[in-house]
């Protein structure tokens, strides 16, 4: 299956680092989040069914839609927490899905990073 991986952060730690130490390498899943009221188009990042972040707002609307039409994203840890817009922790979303759909997320992509 076609992958595509995209370097980000973990949103939210400030919030869930009470219930959720991250290591490098851990890997997460994503799942939409439906009736969020700050963001229609929230992914959240899970650790055994439990919420430890969120997808930065500005990759949601893409990422939602790739889950949307039935692709996967794993959030792949690759570095320690730090300070961005609140405490954030480096990551890797890896996306898998089929050729098509990994070619409409590289082109979504490709235009969030050029503005």
């Amino acid at each position: 299956m076609p992958q595509f991986t995209i370097a980000s952060v973990v949103r939210g730690h400030h919030v869930f680092k009470s219930i959720w130490t991250p290591y490098i390498d851990e890997v997460l899943q994503l799942e939409v989040e439906d009736n969020n009221p700050h963001d229609q188009n929230a992914v959240v990042i899970k650790k055994d069914d439990t919420i430890v972040g969120r997808v930065p707002k500005e990759f949601s609307k893409v990422i939602n839609n790739f889950i949307s039409s039935g692709g996967i994203v794993d959030c792949k840890i690759t570095g320690k927490r730090k300070l961005g817009k609140g405490l954030e922790v480096p990551c890797t979303y890896v996306c898998n899905g089929s050729k098509e759909k990994i070619a409409m997320l590289r082109k979504s992509i490709a235009k969030i990073k050029q503005l």
